[in-house]
């Protein structure tokens, strides 16, 4: 997915924008550090979570996660003080997708790793 289709898959979800934020790869999308993404990954405040009424499975750090067509939500990584407003929605700010590109630690990401680092101390 690449960024006007994120956007419009968020304008069509169900939630109230102002209780989550987007991190992972959409937000990297969002961001303009990548092109696309498979998934839309959200973070949200344990109480939205417990009211969220999706499917619930086991995500990549080994902990339960609920699901719904391309979104994946947690309450995990939810930081409000840690976003950008980027089309109307809050998204993981620079500093918080490299923290968990760090966490997630996927080889795959190297690349992406590096160009954060790098936009995270041009900002210093």
């Amino acid at each position: 997915m690449e960024k006007k289709e994120i956007v419009n898959k968020l304008n069509k979800l169900e939630i109230n924008s102002d209780l989550f934020m987007v991190i992972g790869g959409a937000a990297l999308v969002l961001q303009g550090i990548k092109r696309e993404t498979g998934d839309i990954d959200l973070s949200c405040s344990k109480d939205t979570y417990d009211n969220l009424n999706w499917p619930k499975k086991i995500g990549y750090f080994g902990k339960e996660i609920k699901y719904f067509a391309d979104f994946e939500i947690a309450p995990s990584f939810y930081d409000p003080s840690r976003t950008d407003i980027i089309e109307g929605f809050k998204v993981a700010n620079l500093e918080a997708c490299y923290e968990l590109k760090l966490l997630e630690n996927k080889p795959k990401d190297e690349q992406v790793r590096c160009k954060l680092k790098s936009l995270l101390e041009k900002k210093k």
